[in-house]
């Protein structure tokens, strides 16, 4: 092209490419604008959906390439061929400008959907439950408290409406939720002489889907003596893919629009890693009248593909309070009292998100339960203040990094029992109570890195074979995370196992519901040891005790969200190593993903 990319913009090939070739498909030579093309693919491979005008001012700006402001920009985006408008009537193109945002037309059209069908879901269902049914219903799931609970509230707001979005921190009883909804709704269908709802249970990963089915189960179980109604509640979860039905093109699905999925009632779980194209995809296959609950913690982590749904549905709703027709109707229906007074409605969504606040994993006093709070609300000060404090041990902050004296002797402290541990059951459960966790993949403080020196510190203290990792591939005693699903073993992504020593040979032992599984280390899918784990990998799980080995403080990675996720893994206690500077610059380091949802939302 005539007028190519300056070399200051340092653009991913892959970016470049896309620019480049755009500009040979729509004649367009004008470097501000096929520039504007190339950061817009960069930011979104980066998670963005879009990109604001001043972002991309400030870039054109920087790299002298005659659009120095948003109205210059917009004018010469306008005027071009490859980009189109919002407008309904608008002739297709590769990008469009809406207001003051740049999409990639695809992302676009998923942000436009997701943001149609969540406030159509949204609106008061056209079939709700009698008053007297709904009522008794609620009270023998979720009590008869006054005001009610915020799971009550949930189940009750889901009855009226064909949305909620249930949201809460670590521990704050969202699985118990969502269990207790499934026997309410059991129960509502029994007593109108109705069949039983069908019900998905999804995730969007195998292993939280595994994870959610297993205590799904263990709550049934224990909710099975109320009523017997609850033997036909499911208990099986799957992957939001396989729910959908993958086909041989990764962008297509066989439920769609055209042929929705049978189901009544869609629960996702950890649904703040469903991406928008993902997210897009499964509204599209609901059925007319079916209801979906989301459920996740809008302040973890968000999906590793473009967008963050469910922290743009918190933020386009989040308001304290409960429109007046909303309270009305529930309060009638369900003869209770909601707490608060009645606000405007912000959002469609509005009545439609329940937060849960109570943490029942750590005490919100001691060092985890305050430095996640502290990190939660932003503050630095407090954080490191709680780090500091020798009244609160549970949380604390070490100089150095991972080739310290202080780390080995810790990795040394919490892998013990794991190595010493007899039969694989012991392992497996010791593996499951300490846990190493890194913000990077790659690099010197990465997971690879990090896994390959405890393994050196742990040979060297004989707690594992001199010749692991090297000469030994499977030694007896390495612990081993599952990276890819695999139907045909049933092991899925972020499945953990150990290697033991059987009368055949070597096996990899994973718990199941129905005891150990042996797994030949040939049968095995794509897998990698675990000593360290990725923060973002750890999502979802718990354990008593964690070493969090935090990016340098110009790290991209280092950010609020990224420490809070690492922080509320815990239990008992977090142990930081990295500098003052690194936890301070995260804590201030939000991750702020470019969308239009929020606006849409708001509207």
């Amino acid at each position: 092209m005539p007028a190519d990319i300056p070399v200051g913009e340092r653009l991913h090939p892959l970016d470049l490419e896309l620019a480049r070739a755009l500009s040979r498909l729509g004649g367009e030579t004008r470097s501000a604008v096929l520039q504007a093309i190339g950061f817009v693919s960069e930011r979104t491979r980066e998670g963005h959906v879009c990109v604001g005008l001043d972002a991309l001012a400030e870039r054109a700006s920087a790299s002298s390439s005659g659009a120095t402001d948003s109205e210059t920009l917009r004018a010469l985006l306008a005027s071009s061929t490859l980009v189109g408008s919002d407008a309904p009537d608008a002739p297709p193109a590769p990008l469009v400008l809406s207001q003051d945002r740049l999409y990639l037309t695809r992302f676009f059209q998923h942000e436009c959907r997701v943001q149609e069908r969540l406030s159509q879901l949204a609106d008061p269902a056209t079939s709700a439950p009698a008053a007297r049914e709904a009522a008794a219903c609620l009270r023998r799931w979720f009590g008869s408290e006054q005001p009610p609970s915020q799971s009550a509230v949930a189940a009750a707001t889901l009855a009226e409406r064909r949305l909620v979005i249930l949201t809460g921190g670590p521990g704050t009883g969202k699985t118990t939720t969502i269990a207790r909804v499934l026997a309410f709704f059991a129960d509502l269908c029994q007593r109108g002489q109705r069949p039983a709802p069908r019900t998905l249970l999804l995730a969007p990963t195998g292993k939280a889907a595994a994870r959610m089915g297993e205590a799904v189960a263990a709550l049934s179980e224990e909710l099975r003596q109320i009523d017997p109604v609850l033997g036909t509640l499911p208990t099986e979860a799957l992957t939001i893919h396989r729910a959908l039905g993958p086909t041989a093109s990764p962008a297509r699905f066989v439920h769609g629009v055209d042929r929705p999925l049978l189901a009544d009632l869609v629960v996702v779980d950890e649904a703040s890693m469903v991406d928008i194209a993902l997210m897009r995809r499964l509204l599209d296959a609901l059925s007319p009248d079916a209801r979906l609950l989301l459920v996740g913690d809008e302040h973890q982590l968000s999906s590793v593909e473009a967008g963050a749904v469910l922290a743009d549905a918190c933020a386009g709703a989040s308001y304290q309070g409960w429109s007046a027709e909303h309270r009305a109707r529930v309060e009638q229906r369900f003869e209770c009292v909601l707490p608060g007074t009645a606000q405007p409605a912000r959002s469609q969504l509005s009545d439609c998100v329940v937060h849960l606040v109570r943490s029942f994993r750590f005490n919100p006093d001691r060092g985890v339960g305050r430095l996640a709070r502290a990190t939660l609300e932003g503050d630095a000060d407090s954080a490191l203040a709680v780090l500091s404090d020798p009244d609160h041990p549970e949380a604390s902050l070490q100089s150095g990094g991972v080739q310290t004296a202080s780390f080995e002797n810790m990795i040394v402290s919490g892998f013990e029992t794991f190595c010493r541990a007899d039969p694989p059951e012991a392992r497996l459960s010791a593996l499951s109570r300490f846990r190493v966790l890194c913000a990077h993949r790659r690099g010197p403080l990465g997971v690879d890195a990090v896994n390959r020196h405890i393994e050196t510190v742990l040979q060297k203290r004989g707690l594992l074979p001199s010749a692991a990792g090297r000469t030994q591939q499977y030694y007896v005693g390495r612990p081993l995370l599952i990276t890819k699903n695999d139907a045909a073993t049933r092991l899925f992504n972020g499945d953990i196992g150990v290697v033991v020593q059987g009368v055949a040979g070597v096996s990899v032992a994973f718990a199941s519901e129905t005891g150990l599984r042996m797994i030949p280390p040939a049968r095995l899918p794509a897998h990698e040891s675990v000593f360290a784990m990725s923060i973002h990998k750890s999502q979802g799980s718990e354990v008593d005790s964690a070493l969090v080995v935090l990016p340098d403080a110009d790290s991209p990675l280092c950010t609020r969200e990224l420490l809070y996720t690492a922080v509320t893994r815990v239990r008992d206690q977090v142990v930081l190593f990295g500098s003052a500077t690194a936890v301070r610059t995260g804590i201030e380091r939000r991750v702020a993903r470019a969308s239009g949802l929020v606006a849409r939302l708001a509207l």
